[in-house]
């Protein structure tokens, strides 16, 4: 089976066999935690291992999209490491920038794209289509990918926090309608069971540890 943090059909699998269902099962991509990490343009990263060990690609296929993923790395190391002035940087920002800046800083830019540093680093030229797309979304996700891990580290740290029936009848706004009413018709004694419940996003989840740790961390009167 595969895992639930490297595919969606993991996540189904996971809770179709480990949850009740009493209704037909939907999956939407907000109910993975690492749905930050599921993109299309790193399937065969995430997956191609998994297909070489069940016999699913030959080696000579498995070697070749080794050699694609190494490039990927070699290039997002050389965007990390090539620094451009401060002139440079404003042309493709578009307003000013204090000091040097390396182009992966730039790429961070919302307003600057891959193809656009193509002059500044023509190794970029050495990708293909699919991963400059993955080259890209990984370089301007990266801090909240960052943010979804560490919000995982919390969860699973703070798994057996008790849920007061006054904290769930004042959930945070940032929770979802849905996520409101299953949680009502369950009432969870804690955190982990209430991040088991389906039709509980990942977001509702986040939000709800942040204000438990929020309030946790408010000195008593």
């Amino acid at each position: 089976v595969l895992p639930a943090r490297d595919s969606y059909l993991g996540l189904m699998v996971e809770e179709i066999t480990m949850q009740p269902l009493h209704e037909p099962y939907r999956i939407f991509t907000s109910r993975s935690p690492w749905r930050l990490e599921l993109r299309m343009s790193n399937a065969e990263a995430r997956l191609s291992g998994i297909a070489a060990d069940a016999g699913l690609i030959d080696e000579a296929r498995r070697t070749v999209l080794g050699d694609r993923q190494r490039r990927l790395d070699e290039v997002a190391v050389l965007l990390a490491s090539r620094l451009i002035e401060p002139a440079a940087a404003a042309d493709l920002t578009g307003g000013p920038v204090q000091g040097r800046i390396s182009l992966e800083q730039a790429l961070k830019r919302p307003e600057v794209r891959l193809e656009t540093l193509s002059g500044l680093a023509p190794e970029i030229g050495s990708l293909d289509s699919l991963a400059r797309i993955e080259l890209e979304a990984r370089i301007k996700y990266a801090g909240y990918a960052v943010r979804q891990e560490r919000e995982l580290e919390l969860l699973e740290r703070f798994q057996g926090m008790a849920l007061s029936p006054a904290f769930l009848e004042r959930l945070p706004a940032a929770v979802s309608t849905e996520a409101r009413l299953r949680i009502a018709a369950v009432n969870p004694a804690t955190l982990g069971e209430l991040s088991r419940i389906p039709g509980v996003r990942a977001a509702d989840v986040a939000a709800i540890l942040a204000a438990l740790k929020a309030s946790s961390d408010r000195p008593e009167k």
